[in-house]
């Protein structure tokens, strides 16, 4: 993860793709995971209540498409290309396994990075 910068123009960055003369957006949060908009490489930046029940969501949504689908390799991030699409909510739930959540989100968390890491080494091994 990289720290979040903006720009005059709402833009958002990692330290490799802020433009001269961008400033730390500091501490805060977002109600989503951030990207970068020049890459999508994550960036550490805190999420409210909301960002982690939309992680959380888009975590369950991700289980439901089922293995073939987000095994698939993601074209839409740079910084994700070729990498299976699971690895960027894998990524959000990496960074929310830091935050205090209540018992129940805290062990989905866990055996989604659990399970999804289980597939993806299944899938390594054909």
């Amino acid at each position: 993860m990289s720290e979040a910068y903006y720009d005059g123009d709402c833009g958002v960055f990692c330290d490799n793709c802020a433009p001269a003369g961008a400033e730390t957006m500091g501490d805060g949060e977002a109600d989503y995971p951030m990207h970068c908009d020049e890459c999508g490489r994550p960036l550490d930046y805190s999420m409210t209540e909301e960002g982690v029940k939309y992680a959380i969501n888009e975590m369950k949504e991700t289980l439901k498409t089922g293995r073939k689908e987000y095994l698939k390799a993601s074209q839409c991030l740079k910084y994700y290309k070729g990498c299976p699409q699971v690895d960027i909510t894998r990524d959000w739930a990496g960074d929310l396994i830091w935050y205090n959540l209540p018992d129940e989100q805290e062990r989905f968390i866990k055996k989604f990075l659990s399970w999804t890491e289980y597939q993806i080494e299944k899938e390594l091994r054909k």
